[in-house]
C-alpha cells in the first residue's frame, strides 16, 4: 500500500494505468482515512506546539470532526470536478477518479505539513490531480486541466469575496463606533 501511494507521487501515470483494474470505493476512503488521520494529527500537533506561545491548547475534540471534514470535502469535491470532466466529454467513473485522487493523498498530506515544502506539494497535488483526471475519464490534459481549475478558480475567489465582505463588516463595525 505505501509503495503504490509512493509510486502515485513519483509516477503518476503508470501508477493510475497499472491501479484501474484496483480502483474501488472501499479503497478510496481507506486511502483518504489515512491521510485525513495524517493531516489532522500532523495539524493538532502543530497546533499543541504553537500553544506554548499562545496558552491557549487545542481541543483534541475537533480531531475527529477534521478528519471527517476532510474526508467529505474530498468526496465531494471530487464529485465536483467529475461533474465537469463528463461534461467536457469524459467517459469514466466516480469510483475510479476517487481511488486515483485517493492514491497520492497520503504523501501529499505527510509532505504538504513541512513548512514551504507545503507550497510546491501543493501545487504538485494540482497536476497529480490533472492526470487523475486525464487517466480516469479518459480525456485529454488540456480538458482535464480545465476539470480541475474551474472549481479552484472559483474556490479561490470565494475566498476573495468572503475576505472583502469581512473587510467592509468590520470596518463598517468600526467606523460606526468612532
Amino acid at each position: 500500500m505505501i509503495n503504490t501511494w509512493i509510486e502515485a507521487f513519483i509516477k503518476p501515470q503508470e501508477t493510475f494505468t497499472k491501479e484501474k483494474a484496483n480502483a474501488s470505493f472501499g479503497g478510496a476512503a481507506l486511502n483518504l482515512a489515512i491521510a485525513a488521520v495524517i493531516s489532522a494529527v500532523l495539524a493538532y500537533l502543530f497546533n499543541l506546539a504553537m500553544s506554548a506561545f499562545s496558552g491557549v491548547a487545542p481541543d483534541v475534540l475537533l480531531l475527529p470532526l477534521t478528519i471527517v471534514a476532510i474526508i467529505v470535502f474530498e468526496f465531494i469535491y471530487v464529485g465536483v470536478i467529475y461533474v465537469i470532466a463528463r461534461l467536457l466529454g469524459g467517459n469514466g467513473g466516480y469510483v475510479t477518479l476517487l481511488y486515483f485522487a485517493s492514491l497520492y493523498a497520503p504523501v501529499v498530506a505527510l509532505l504538504g505539513s513541512i513548512p514551504l515544502v507545503s507550497i510546491l506539494v501543493g501545487l504538485y497535488s494540482i497536476y497529480l490531480f490533472v492526470i487523475a483526471v486525464k487517466e480516469s475519464q479518459n480525456i485529454s490534459t488540456g480538458r482535464a486541466a480545465v476539470a480541475v481549475f474551474i472549481p479552484l478558480v472559483l474556490l479561490i475567489l470565494m475566498i476573495v469575496f468572503a475576505a472583502v465582505l469581512v473587510a467592509v463588516l468590520v470596518g463598517s463595525a468600526v467606523s460606526s463606533q468612532i
